[in-house]
């Protein structure tokens, strides 16, 4: 989660072969990529064991009110922060289990709405982008949607080829010269072969 602390950070990218451009920038030019062609079933396996751990995630709300970030409960400060994640003790609406997801739930979501027959599983990653919510000043009055009523601070940033994903800040996906999904909330929701981006 981002903070105002000194943070070094890299990131490893495989060279081009043939000195070149990335190979990145020569699929987003419309060079062939086999799994774009084909099913890979590295990737998609890799893909399958992020929306597995996807799934395990809360929203991690900062004491300060600095925002919140969908996070494990390892990635999540037990000192700094409070991580919210619906169970059998403390169920969601409608009785999920499932989430919750920062910035984003079924009852506060006016586009597409979560209602019968179109109701949002009880899956996280099955979740589709909310493209209209409700205000923020109408849900901070109500204390049992605090992953609601936080400032998200943390978005899906697609890295490289191979459908790779992070919640983080759009500058650390500028500098790993990722894709930054302001829309999404969840990896599951743009970080796929299927979901290949103009840039």
């Amino acid at each position: 989660m981002p903070s105002l602390a000194t943070d070094k950070v890299d990131y490893w990218e495989p060279e081009n072969l043939w000195i070149g451009p990335r190979a990145a920038d020569l699929i987003h030019l419309g060079a062939k990529f086999a799994p774009c062609m084909r099913k890979d079933e590295k990737i998609f396996r890799h893909i399958e064991e992020q929306r597995r751990a996807e799934r395990e995630t809360g929203c991690c709300i900062r004491n300060d009110d600095s925002g919140c970030v969908q996070s494990s409960r390892r990635e999540c400060s037990s000192r700094l922060s409070v991580w919210k994640k619906w169970s059998e003790l403390a169920k969601g609406p409608d009785g999920r289990l499932s989430g919750s997801v920062c910035g984003q739930d079924p009852n506060y979501c006016k586009e597409p709405a979560s209602v019968p027959p179109h109701e949002w599983p009880d899956d996280i990653t099955q979740w589709p982008i909310c493209k209209k919510r409700v205000a923020v000043s109408a849900v901070r009055k109500i204390n049992a949607a605090e992953h609601m009523a936080c400032e998200v601070i943390g978005h899906p940033c697609c890295i490289g080829i191979h459908g790779e994903c992070s919640i983080t800040t759009r500058e650390y996906c500028n500098f790993v010269r990722g894709y930054f999904h302001e829309e999404a909330t969840l990896c599951s929701q743009c970080c796929t072969l299927a979901y290949i981006p103009d840039q």
